[in-house]
């Protein structure tokens, strides 16, 4: 509920795919696990020992970011729609400006149907400079800030909601 007895229902908007940005970075990883990083140096893709189970060849895409509040560029993990038997770790390292909005800085993913979505369970390292989470899944992600709050109306009065919260929906599958 809102102040005044009005109930707020948030709304999602699928958002386009992003669009590729340049040529991917490309490692062929084995059982053995390794690290890829994007091409930007924003983006470390950890592959613990065991994952992979033969010679892999994964990439890191940049893409245009269209998730609401997006911060920076996408990436687009490849092969698209790989899953893992065990999680990979997704490292973002922020900039200067962003580590002074680490708490409300967050990973999403979007899915097949569009949708973004934020991943629980993410970890902040203020020291580092850096959000990560484990994931099972390869798609398109990107990280996400959560202190530019947008008006919208409601009950005749402006109400501050941040917009990424009506067009990301939380959990999904990591």
């Amino acid at each position: 509920m809102l102040d005044g007895g009005s109930s707020f229902t948030p709304t999602y908007t699928p958002a386009a795919k992003g669009t590729i940005v340049g040529s991917p970075v490309t490692a062929t990883l084995d059982s053995a696990g390794g690290t890829i990083v994007s091409d930007d140096g924003r983006l470390e893709v950890t592959f613990p020992a065991g994952v992979l189970t033969a010679a892999t060849d994964v990439s890191i895409q940049d893409i245009t970011n269209t998730v609401p509040n997006g911060l920076g560029s996408g990436y687009r993990l490849l092969p698209e729609g790989a899953t893992f038997s065990q999680p990979v770790t997704l490292t973002f390292h922020l900039s200067d400006m962003e580590s002074g909005g680490i708490d409300s800085t967050f990973i999403a993913t979007q899915h097949a149907d569009n949708f973004w979505f934020s991943q629980p369970h993410q970890m902040r390292d203020a020291t580092a400079m850096t959000v990560s989470v484990n994931a099972t899944h390869f798609s398109d992600w990107a990280l996400v800030g959560t202190n530019r709050a947008h008006p919208i109306k409601d009950a005749g009065e402006d109400r501050h909601h941040h917009l990424v919260h009506r067009h990301c929906r939380a959990g999904g599958p990591q």
